[in-house]
């Protein structure tokens, strides 16, 4: 059990995954298929615990990026190669601040679809300027919204299957 928990801890910190796989992975047995063909036994794990423990290191991983991007972000913004990159990103996390405030951040981090999570988030509420505190509370939110949905999903099939 111990080994499973550590490979879905590893599964959530890896971009794009992030809970949205890790969750599924931990809670469901059998074969769990992943995008791009790929197919993983499931561990069938405790669904309390390894939900909570995937949700609390998405938490932290969103706490650390967001400080690893305000001390060494403005390398990133530097460079004229990522120039278009940067403003696609601030361009799409803008609309929902924008629109929202803080709950915006909160709700990009909270959809569970590809290209939104705690890495674009805390990198884009670093490029429109979100201060520390605002950011950790729309990551909390956030996570929270994202880790509720794919949890009440993965618990719906493992009793459906």
């Amino acid at each position: 059990m111990i080994n499973g928990l550590i490979l879905t801890i590893l599964i959530t910190l890896i971009p794009f995954l992030e809970l949205r796989f890790s969750i599924p992975f931990a809670v469901l047995a059998g074969s769990v298929k992943f995008p791009f063909g790929m197919v993983v036994q499931g561990l069938g794990l405790n669904p309390l615990t390894s939900i909570t423990l995937i949700i609390i290191t998405n938490i932290i991983l969103g706490m650390f990026l967001f400080l690893f991007f305000e001390k060494l972000g403005h390398l990133f913004l530097k460079k004229k190669r990522y120039q278009r990159f940067l403003e696609k990103r601030k361009r799409k996390i803008s609309r929902y601040v924008d629109k929202y405030g803080v709950l915006g951040v909160a709700l990009f981090i909270g959809i569970p679809l590809p290209g939104s999570g705690v890495y674009s988030g805390s990198f884009g509420a670093f490029l429109i300027g979100m201060k520390r505190r605002d950011y950790y509370i729309a990551n909390l939110i956030g996570v929270l919204i994202s880790g509720g949905v794919i949890s009440l999903i993965t618990l719906v099939l493992k009793v459906a299957v």
